[in-house]
């Protein structure tokens, strides 16, 4: 049986990435973040940052491994917050990320569009 070592960690920050963008305004975050690459290094900024905790998986899809790891309510709390200060912090340290969309009409058009679910 095949088995797989998934970062939970990993899948939490996407998950509560997700839900914090759906929050927040469109301009600039839910513009920026849909990018996949600046999708990337916000997950990036925020795991460097946090500990990170693993499951063996076997046979299942990764995405249940959530069901497997309970995080502490204290641990979810300072995810949440890292998160929040990090969606200025990645784009105060990327000010070009506009050049990856086009402004037509007040209307953007998203280049390589691919949002975290």
């Amino acid at each position: 049986m095949n088995s797989t070592i998934v970062n939970v960690t990993a899948l939490v920050i996407a998950r509560n990435v997700a839900d914090a963008l759906s929050d927040a305004p469109e301009y600039p975050y839910q513009i920026a973040f849909s990018i996949p690459y600046y999708q990337h290094k916000l997950l990036v900024y925020v795991l460097n940052r946090v500990r990170s905790h693993y499951v063996v998986q076997q046979g299942e899809a990764p995405s249940q491994a959530l069901e497997t790891m309970r995080y502490f309510d204290e641990e979810l709390a300072n995810i949440e917050a890292l998160i929040q200060e990090s969606l200025d912090k990645v784009l105060e340290a990327e000010p070009d990320w506009t050049e990856h969309i086009e402004i037509l009409d007040s209307n953007p058009v998203f280049y390589g569009v691919n949002r975290i679910k």
